[in-house]
């Protein structure tokens, strides 16, 4: 397993998601009525995920910011309480020979449910961001709600 570089999540990395979707890119948002404790679910699978796809293992329950020494794959965890809601959002990097990936994904836990959003941007304009493997993970242990994909209009 490839070592990571860890630091406290402080800033943005230098590469930024496209400021809109395109039609190239992948975004879902899911509701979900299942009771306080699915966003644990959430985590613990984006973990397995991140370890998996992109050799990072993180603990996910705590702001972090990583990435691996060459710096081609990164990761930043941010959480944010909000009365009696948790807000988390997750956002992978992954470069390789077709360009930068940015994997987000964005959950908000309430007292009962929540909701969830993930977004797949490319900076390949050649590139067609596809349905992440973590999507899939995700509908395994949480039961969510609209499950299609949306894609923003050309």
């Amino acid at each position: 397993m490839t070592s990571t570089q860890q630091k406290p999540a402080a800033q943005e990395p230098t590469t930024a998601p496209p400021e809109r979707l395109s039609y190239r890119d992948y975004q879902t948002f899911w509701t979900t009525k299942e009771p306080p404790g699915w966003l644990s679910k959430v985590l613990d699978q984006a973990a397995t995920w991140l370890r998996d796809q992109l050799s990072l293992d993180l603990d996910l329950t705590v702001d972090v910011d990583a990435h691996t020494p060459d710096r081609l794959k990164r990761a930043q965890v941010l959480h944010r309480p909000a009365g009696r809601e948790t807000g988390v959002r997750l956002r992978a990097w992954n470069t390789n020979h077709g360009g930068t990936f940015i994997v987000t994904v964005l959950a908000v836990e309430k007292p009962r449910g929540g909701w969830l959003q993930i977004n797949v941007t490319s900076n390949n304009p050649l590139s067609v961001a596809k349905k992440p493997r973590i999507a899939d993970m995700l509908l395994d242990v949480v039961d969510f709600e609209d499950h299609s994909p949306l894609r923003a209009s050309a």
